[in-house]
């Protein structure tokens, strides 16, 4: 799961949403966490993407 996270969120993301943000975009995952483990390399790919374009625009 830890791999997975920083996957997502890197340094910069951190300190562009804030712990507050963050903290609620690690709960979302940690809920998802079950379902995730039923998805292929191919769907996690695409997911790691929609959730780094999402960070950035919480960023804005």
């Amino acid at each position: 799961m830890t791999n997975f996270i920083q996957n997502i969120v890197d340094e910069k993301a951190i300190s562009l949403l804030g712990k507050e943000k963050i903290t609620q975009l690690l709960s979302s995952v940690q809920d998802l966490d079950k379902e995730l483990a039923s998805f292929g390399e191919s769907e996690m790919k695409q997911l790691i993407s929609c959730l780094r374009n999402k960070i950035c625009e919480l960023a804005k």
